[in-house]
């Protein structure tokens, strides 16, 4: 095969693989069906058999090259396309009002899954949002320590 036909003979192979594994209509084919972020708990998740209740995953978008990134890792050539890198935590911190800051965790601020703060901010961390933490303490409830 010559240069000008290998690039043709490698579209032709992608969309063969695509097509088999999401359907023809390519107007129905979505990043997120091959891109999805794995959320594994990093004890329970390693439990034989039960292990995988403790385990969630869901679409996200992005890649290596946008400002949401999502760097896809390879699954040995697979149509899959694992989300193995990201931003776990995004903060944007507005020096003027400080109360104003917005913040993103995921998968959620608790690692326990049994609580109701594990995985409840992973769909709204995927679509991109943010949650502000709320109004600063005021001072009298700070504790000051000072050195002798």
């Amino acid at each position: 095969m010559d240069c000008g036909a290998a690039p043709a003979e490698a579209l032709r192979q992608a969309i063969d693989e695509v097509t088999a594994r999401f359907g023809s209509d390519a107007a129905r084919w979505r990043w997120g069906d091959a891109h999805r972020a794995d959320f594994v708990h990093p004890v329970f998740g390693r439990l034989p058999v039960v292990g995988r209740w403790f385990d969630f995953g869901l679409p996200t978008d992005g890649d290596n090259f946008t400002v949401n990134r999502g760097t896809p890792g390879d699954r040995g050539g697979a149509v899959d396309f694992p989300h193995i890198h990201g931003p776990g935590l995004r903060a944007i911190y507005d020096f003027a009002d400080l109360d104003r800051s917005l913040f993103m965790i995921a998968p959620g601020q608790s690692g326990n899954p049994l609580s109701a703060h594990w995985g409840d901010l992973a769909q709204r961390w995927a679509d991109g949002a943010y949650r502000t933490l709320g109004p600063s303490e005021p001072a009298a409830a700070r504790l000051t320590l000072r050195p002798r």
